[in-house]
């Protein structure tokens, strides 16, 4: 049992790095700086393990994980749906991995108000490993960190999905009439459904993006042709105001020509 929490709280220790990667993968910009951003993620791991070994009820650790990554969210540079929605995508992703490698190293039944009898010390550097491997996979997914304004529909869509994995999940979960293969296939099911909302998610980010661009483009392409009309119009001006002062300086000239001082002096002050 001792070498057992010693793993744990390593494992957590880990695990804060694992959702530092994550969390990048959201973000590129943060608001505060590097040693305030260090502290947050130790600030994590303390309190989740504090309340996974003081109080072991899945229901509120789990609540106490949400509140965190939400926290944490709040050090980078994003809107608030962009924040929901990355704390829904990372947690439940890391949750089906935890709970499918779980069900994998010790078979229990799950029941969110009781404590959660797993001690496989095996099992935690499983969990880790794989949570850090998950993370790896998706960071090439590149679009999901630009800041775009994304539509209700589509948000709600992709909070949608991982939200009711879970829930679903979580049903199976405390049945006890599913057999053990039946629950590998479900969490290895709704963890590919996690995994290709995170694809969804990059291109639906990748597809707005592109959509600013456009219209962008569209307002410059607006601009200049607006530039141009105003320039032609101007050389048009011009044009005119050379000829205007080409016939009234035209007998002005002839006048000073023939010595006619008188009449171009009167003229002169006709024009001013």
């Amino acid at each position: 049992m001792e070498s057992y929490c010693v793993i744990y709280i390593l494992g957590n220790l880990f695990m804060a790095y694992v959702l530092y990667k994550y969390m990048h993968i959201f973000y590129s910009d943060r608001k505060v700086n590097q040693s305030i951003e260090f502290m947050a993620y130790i600030g994590y791991f303390l309190v989740i393990t504090a309340t996974h070994i003081f109080l072991q009820i899945p229901l509120i650790v789990m609540v106490a994980n949400l509140l965190l990554l939400f926290l944490l969210t709040l050090m980078y540079d994003g809107n608030l749906k962009k924040s929901i929605l990355t704390v829904a995508v990372i947690y439940f992703t890391l949750m089906i991995v935890e709970t499918l490698f779980a069900f994998l190293t010790s078979y229990l039944k799950l029941n969110l108000m009781k404590p959660f009898p797993y001690e496989s010390e095996f099992g935690i550097i499983v969990i880790r490993i794989a949570s850090l491997a998950l993370v790896l996979l998706v960071q090439g997914f590149k679009n999901v960190k630009y800041e775009v304004p994304m539509p209700n529909v589509y948000w709600l869509s992709l909070l949608a999905v991982p939200s009711g994995t879970v829930v679903l999940l979580f049903s199976i979960l405390s049945s006890s009439s599913v057999s053990h293969t039946m629950l590998l296939i479900c969490m290895g099911s709704a963890l590919a459904i996690n995994i290709l909302t995170f694809f969804l998610y990059d291109e639906i980010s990748s597809l707005l993006v592109n959509q600013m661009e456009q219209r962008l483009a569209q307002e410059q392409s607006r601009f200049y042709e607006h530039q141009v009309q105003i320039m032609k119009k101007s050389l048009e001006s011009i044009r005119m105001l050379r000829h205007d002062l080409k016939n009234k300086l035209s007998p002005l000239y002839g006048l000073a020509q023939a010595g006619q001082s008188e009449e171009l002096l009167k003229q002169l002050s006709e024009l001013t």
